[in-house]
């Protein structure tokens, strides 16, 4: 049997769900601030300049400016804590992926407009709801985008292709994301030093998803303190962490094994270097301090999440559109 293009494509994807999940038993935390600092600012870089090339999937020129805009509000929310209080950072990520939505499935600009706005309204009315916050400031821009949406997109690949290979891939995805949770945490997970002061900052995250879940490690004297060893050790911190870190690396991996499919490389060679070059800057201040690096590139992890938007909603679709073939054939040939 000849082996496609889309098969090798797939067992290779395979390989890289697999390598991901053994690497993220082993260093949870550590693996993830290696993706983030390093995989992260590429594939951000890359997929922006790969959207434009695609007109960003919608209609309208302006339209990626409207997402763009709320990129940045969603940025002053997150360095302000005041204005962060106001919900503003929720509001920003809601209403950009409404308004992907309108992009995508409106042509007419004054609809569309009056459609955003309405949004606004709807929104103001939802924004004190706690499966609002939950949803929009917390789950959307981070897990979701990193595991739904890739498995989506996997999902529309393999009914594309129809190759078993794809549907394998996609079963492998989600085992691979579900053994974390029902494999335990038996398995060694280090923690060093260096990499549990570097992730400090990012614990409210991991303790507000585990909140979500009815997990809450804060019933002690102190806290503060033992909110740390409760994310850093305890069993469902580190099966958060693990889940996380295969989430984000395989994320990325799965971007950048797409090369030959989507072609995202071919772009003037200017380009090119100018994306090196911003990568290069990118890692050296994660390197130089991880809490500053986080900070210079917030925006532009952000902002990628909202322009893949349009994207999103044309996989589901694409998806729905296969289904519904399929569908059809088969009540055509009883």
């Amino acid at each position: 049997m000849v082996m496609t293009s889309a098969d090798k494509l797939n067992y290779l994807n395979i390989g890289l769900m697999l390598i991901s999940t053994i690497i993220a038993f082993i260093l949870p935390f550590e693996l993830f601030l290696f993706s983030y600092a390093v995989l992260g600012p590429l594939h951000y870089l890359t997929e922006v300049s790969w959207l434009q090339k695609s007109s960003f999937y919608i209609h309208s020129k302006l339209d990626p400016w409207i997402l763009i805009s709320f990129g940045m509000i969603a940025t002053i929310a997150f360095f302000n804590e005041k204005i962060a209080r106001m919900g503003t950072g929720e509001l920003a990520v809601s209403l950009s992926f409404m308004s992907a939505f309108f992009m995508v499935f409106i042509k007419n600009k004054y609809i569309k407009f009056v459609a955003i706005g309405l949004s606004v309204f709807i929104v103001l009315m939802v924004r004190d709801e706690v499966f609002y916050k939950l949803f929009f400031g917390v789950f959307l821009p981070t897990l979701i985008h990193v595991f739904v949406f890739t498995g989506l997109f996997i999902i529309y690949g393999a009914l594309k292709t129809k190759s078993i290979s794809g549907y394998i891939s996609m079963l492998v995805f989600i085992l691979c994301g579900s053994c974390f949770f029902w494999l335990g945490t038996d398995w060694v997970s280090i923690l060093t030093i260096k990499g549990q002061k570097t992730y400090d900052m990012l614990l409210p995250q991991n303790d507000i998803m585990l909140k979500a879940f009815g997990v809450n490690g804060l019933h002690v004297t102190d806290p503060v303190r033992y909110s740390k060893e409760f994310l850093f050790h305890s069993e469902p911190g580190v099966m958060l962490m693990r889940f996380i870190a295969f989430a984000y690396t395989y994320h990325y991996l799965n971007w950048f094994s797409k090369t030959s499919v989507i072609k995202w490389h071919e772009i003037p060679k200017e380009r090119m270097m100018i994306i090196a070059a911003i990568w290069v800057i990118s890692v050296g201040a994660y390197i130089f301090n991880y809490k500053h690096g986080f900070k210079l590139l917030y925006f532009l992890s952000m902002v990628h999440v909202f322009l893949e938007f349009p994207l999103n909603f044309r996989s589901i679709t694409g998806i729905g559109s296969e289904i519904a073939s399929r569908i059809r054939l088969k009540t055509k040939t009883v």
